[in-house]
């Protein structure tokens, strides 16, 4: 009778094709994962807010700055040149440095500053994250204005842990001031006061309707019925607790911080500064146009704050008084390009004018002629601010809105309770 035994070179093969397959289980991540090349130029930018034109410190010109778009598993290049006349350094905000702390960039623990008409190259991997981070600045207060989206999606063939949406936005709050944010700091550290509350909060580095000289610039969230879209909120806020509500929407918390959550509703989120929070919001109601708001959450008695709101409109495409002209089209592409200034110049804004009831604004769409109304969200709905919209037009709402300015009969300001969505006012003496 005929026998086999196995001899060394059957034995060798087998051994040659396990290590194989052990060693392919590790590097098919890899051979998915890709380096990704970003040019970041920090430099001078005129822009016009509040009315008046300014320069800022910007990232290749745009505020906010370019996105980050990457896949968990990827390695990122992102090379700064400073062609501002301040150091800078860059952070990448959340990101776990593994193995590479060097590149986390605060100025002078991590890394000499980037000195003008100096450069330097990041670079960094993504590892077992996924979610909204941000990078920014970390050089004194250049933050206020040179910061962007980090957006780390799962790796290619992994779904999301929630049901994939039709559509994502970041939306980016941030405070604005009418001077050089390094000069308000300056300021503060030669009087040894706090710094100069800021004059506006920015949707995707725009106030938006209720501020002047901002209406027509509005940043737009287009969104088509019974489709759901996740919105990245990130605070970029140098100093202020932001409170977020979408008129008529709820929203559905499914991440923090780049962490997965146990998903939950609310009407209302709140962001301290450098949070981020992802929320889906289903386009389920009556086809138009709603405020997505933004306004500081503020406890302290007696201490100044920056009491402004806020406000990007969340369109629904082909609604009645929505937009179909070249003018929402160029809405669409500003939100598409994280609201840069450029972008957002054909956007379509509602200007406050005579109230129409509850919950509503009537106004002038844009540079358009159209009359349409925007639905506001519960916390600027309430009777005080109704009855103003319902008696005071044009300028005069907008001075009501402005926030500062606000003040109770008695001479004592406006704030914000807690119990923001319910009751959003209480008098601070």
């Amino acid at each position: 009778m005929a026998t086999t035994t196995r001899g060394p070179v059957t034995m060798r093969l087998c051994f040659f094709s396990a290590a194989a397959l052990f060693l392919l289980c590790f590097l098919l991540p890899a051979a998915v994962a890709e380096e990704r090349f970003y040019e970041f130029v920090v430099q001078e930018t005129l822009v016009k807010r509040l009315c008046n034109t300014q320069k800022i410190i910007t990232v290749n010109g745009q505020f906010p700055g370019p996105t980050i778009e990457v896949y968990d598993g990827d390695t990122v290049a992102i090379r700064a040149v400073n062609m501002a006349r301040y150091n800078v350094t860059l952070h990448w905000h959340g990101l776990r440095q593994l193995r590479n702390g060097w590149a986390d960039g605060p100025e002078f623990v991590t890394q000499c500053p980037i000195r003008p008409g100096g450069s330097y190259t990041y670079r960094f991997a993504i590892q077992g994250q996924e979610g909204t981070l941000w990078w920014h600045a970390h050089s004194s207060w250049l933050r206020a204005t040179v910061h962007g989206a980090l957006l780390i999606r799962p790796r290619p063939g992994v779904p999301y842990p929630f049901p994939k949406p039709h559509s994502e936005f970041p939306i980016i709050l941030a405070e604005w001031w009418r001077r050089d944010p390094i000069a308000v700091l300056r300021q503060s550290m030669i009087t040894g006061a706090p710094p100069n509350v800021s004059d506006a909060i920015l949707i995707n580095g725009q106030p938006g309707d209720f501020l002047e000289c901002s209406a027509q610039e509005t940043s737009i969230i287009p969104v088509a019925a019974g489709e759901t879209t996740l919105l990245r909120i990130i605070n970029a806020a140098m100093n202020t607790e932001l409170f977020v509500s979408l008129a008529g929407h709820k929203m559905t918390v499914v991440a923090a911080d780049a962490m997965y959550t146990k998903p939950f509703e609310t009407t209302v989120v709140l962001l301290g500064p450098g949070q981020t929070t992802d929320v889906l919001v289903t386009a389920h109601a009556a086809p138009g146009r709603y405020y997505l708001a933004a306004r500081a959450y503020a406890s302290a008695q007696g201490v100044p704050f920056d009491n402004t709101t806020a406000t990007a409109i969340f369109q629904y495409k082909g609604g009645a008084g929505c937009p179909t002209t070249a003018g929402g089209a160029g809405a669409a592409g500003a939100v598409a390009g994280a609201g840069v200034g450029a972008g957002a110049a054909g956007g379509a804004g509602a200007v406050a004018g005579t109230g129409a009831g509850a919950g509503t604004f009537n106004g002038s769409l844009g540079r358009s002629n159209l009359i349409v109304q925007v639905k506001v969200p519960d916390f600027l709905a309430d009777t005080n601010r109704v009855a103003a919209m319902a008696g005071i037009k044009g300028v005069g709402l907008k001075r009501y809105l402005l926030g500062s300015r606000n003040k109770n009969k008695d001479g004592s300001m406006i704030g914000l309770n807690k119990a923001f969505p319910d009751h959003p006012e209480i008098p601070i003496h």
